[in-house]
């Protein structure tokens, strides 16, 4: 069996028919809150999450996202133009769990300048 990850999102990915369009896959997910960080949604603009001690960001986590799964949607959320993928903590019922997450680019002006038209 491949390894996996899971995946923390507070956008459009939390779509499970988005996520199966992009991946061909469902995968299990459950409420979740990113610790210390904010989440930003400028107008014109895509949402993105920056840290920000003693913040909280209510999304999901995607569990179990295999290599190519994972792959496909780093290019939907532009990975390295708009995004940086970082690893984080999340708090769900289960307790905490490490995950990724997407992380805006603003310092660069990708996430303000890259919106589609």
């Amino acid at each position: 069996m491949s390894p996996t990850c899971f995946l923390f999102v507070y956008g459009t990915l939390r779509d499970p028919d988005l996520l199966e369009q992009l991946t061909g896959k469902r995968f299990p997910t459950e409420p979740a809150t990113l610790l210390d960080y904010e989440r930003h949604e400028p107008p014109g603009s895509y949402a993105y999450v920056l840290p920000a001690p003693g913040k909280r960001v209510a999304g999901v986590l995607i569990r179990d996202l295999d290599a190519t799964s994972l792959a496909a949607i780093d290019e939907y959320e532009c990975l390295g133009t708009l995004y940086d993928r970082q690893e984080v903590v999340v708090e769900t019922e289960r307790g905490y769990e490490r995950a990724f997450v997407y992380v805006g680019r603003p310092h660069k002006g990708a996430v303000r300048d890259a919106v589609p038209g």
